[in-house]
């Protein structure tokens, strides 16, 4: 799973680069998973005390004890920890739930959406307004992507 995560990073940045790069709420939310997707980055950020290590922590901890989340991010976090990742609580107010929220949002999606199916979909589909069809839309928007919390 870890590997698997680590392609569709891969993909979703190389893909929404330049959406990424200009939406500051997406870099915020981006930040943490670059210490998830290379180890001696999270490793570093842990020896310096970093606040990115505790947010990223912080995620794999969610997504191993949040019962609400969906059975892929528990499965991810998981992985996380066999890769040398820590699942470290954070302290009530210290990461703005708004933020986690669209942090594992963005995995989920990088998890279970094939980027390519969504810019074929885009060419086939120019009814869209160009912000309906934008991959980096704030996460709390009305038409964000839902995780599905039933599914485990």
């Amino acid at each position: 799973m870890y590997k698997y995560f680590l392609e569709c990073f891969q993909k979703y940045l190389s893909l929404y680069s330049a959406e990424f790069a200009a939406d500051e709420r997406l870099l915020t939310l981006l930040v943490p998973l670059y210490g998830l997707t290379n180890i001696s980055t999270y490793e570093s950020w842990k020896l310096s005390s970093d606040l990115r290590y505790y947010e990223a922590s912080n995620l794999v901890y969610r997504m191993l004890h949040d019962e609400s989340l969906p059975g892929e991010l528990k499965e991810l976090g998981g992985a996380f920890l066999v890769n040398g990742c820590d699942a470290v609580p954070a302290g009530p107010g210290t990461f703005a739930e708004e933020t986690v929220q669209g942090q594992l949002k963005l995995i989920y999606a990088m998890l279970t959406r094939d980027p390519l199916e969504e810019s074929s979909e885009e060419e086939t589909a120019p009814e869209e307004t160009p912000e309906q069809a934008d991959p980096g839309k704030k996460a709390d928007e009305d038409d964000a992507i839902e995780l599905d919390m039933e599914k485990n």
